[in-house]
């Protein structure tokens, strides 16, 4: 068994939330740390205290320097790794899983290797956890460079890209991804929910942990 959740890059709004808590089997969120390298919007700052008082469980996320940056190195990983804790902290949290947002899929390169490995040794030197959401096929390259992180994998199939869902929405064990270690799985990508305010485009996942940023 698993944990139902959702992540959008923007914050929904308090009342979107509330409803999707109070009538959907969600239990946790993406919850993006901002401004991050390649997230400008901080919409989700400063609602982690609301959140949680409404039972929402959560997965930080830091977006870092993706696969082709001229930033990608190992200085700039401390660098940013520094920046994820100070953000979480600014957010709320504290000790808990910060999930580095890789996009590209495949075998990493070296130089994203480095950069995550750096990026992990600082945010653990800042007493957090390094996870990192990553495509199914990178996990192996990662594991391959001895980087020791959570997993949060992405993999779906077509029919849950872009479709409408409805719940009770999937929660089963994220080692039905097939991913080694997987803790989370995002399982259908840019879905529409319908909610009392509106259509709302999330993506899917499910967690071993009704709280992903916990270990």
């Amino acid at each position: 068994m698993g944990f139902a959740g959702m992540d959008c890059k923007h914050y929904p709004g308090d009342a979107v939330m509330d409803a999707l808590r109070t009538s959907t089997n969600l239990v946790w969120c993406g919850f993006y740390l901002a401004p991050a390298p390649y997230q400008p919007d901080s919409s989700w700052m400063d609602r982690q205290s609301y959140l949680a008082s409404q039972g929402w469980g959560f997965a930080p996320i830091y977006v870092g320097r993706q696969e082709g940056s001229q930033h990608l190195t190992a200085k700039q990983g401390t660098t940013d790794g520094d920046n994820a804790c100070a953000l979480a902290r600014a957010a709320g949290f504290d000790r808990c899983v910060i999930y580095l947002d890789l996009e590209a899929a495949g075998a990493v390169s070296e130089a994203t290797g480095k950069y995550l490995a750096a990026w992990s040794d600082a945010v653990r030197a800042l007493q957090f956890v390094p996870g990192v959401y990553c495509s199914h096929t990178s996990v192996r390259s990662i594991q391959d460079q001895d980087v020791d992180v959570v997993f949060w994998v992405y993999k779906f199939r077509n029919v849950d890209v872009g479709a409408i869902k409805e719940p009770p929405f999937r929660d089963g064990d994220p080692g039905e991804s097939g991913a080694d270690g997987a803790v989370v799985w995002q399982w259908a990508q840019n879905c529409v929910v319908e909610t009392p305010q509106g259509n709302l485009e999330v993506d899917l996942d499910t967690a071993a942990r009704e709280d992903p940023s916990r270990v």
